[in-house]
């Protein structure tokens, strides 16, 4: 988990807004469809 963190916070600051936007929202509409899915299920 530190690994993950650690590459994370160093890919966002060395890429910028512009990818860690795209990238969050993408996240998020797949974890939504996910919880989506096991609630109807």
């Amino acid at each position: 988990m530190i690994v993950g963190a650690w590459c994370g916070a160093h890919m966002a600051l060395s890429k910028g807004a512009g990818y860690v936007r795209p990238l969050f929202i993408i996240m998020t509409t797949i974890l939504i469809g996910k919880q989506l899915m096991d609630l109807f299920r």
